[in-house]
C-alpha cells in the first residue's frame, strides 16, 4: 500500500487524513471531525468516517462506514486504523 502523507486540517469541518492505495487501486479514505477547538489527535473527540472505493469488474463501489457504527465525538483519531467500523443505522 501506498500511504499520502498525513493532512492535518482541524476544527469541526471534516478533513482527510490518509489515502490507502492497494496495488489493485482499490482505496481506503480516513476523514474525521472534532469536537475540540484544538483537536489533540490523542483525545477522544473524534467523529471517523472510514470510506473504501473497490474496483470490481471495472465499476467502483463506494462504501462509508462510522467507527462504532455512530457519528459521537468519542474516538481517537490516532488509532483510526484498528477502530471497528459500521453503517450507520
Amino acid at each position: 500500500m501506498i500511504n499520502n502523507s498525513e493532512l492535518m486540517a482541524f476544527g469541526k469541518s471534516w478533513h482527510l487524513t490518509e489515502i490507502n492505495t492497494a496495488d489493485n487501486g482499490d482505496q481506503t479514505i480516513y476523514m474525521g471531525k472534532t469536537a475540540a477547538e484544538h483537536g489533540n489527535p490523542h483525545a477522544p473527540s473524534w467523529c471517523i468516517k472510514r470510506v473504501t472505493i473497490t474496483k470490481t469488474s471495472g465499476k467502483e463501489l463506494i462504501s462509508e462506514q462510522y467507527a462504532d457504527g455512530d457519528t459521537n465525538f468519542d474516538n481517537i483519531w490516532q488509532i483510526r486504523e484498528s477502530l471497528t467500523y459500521r453503517y450507520l443505522i
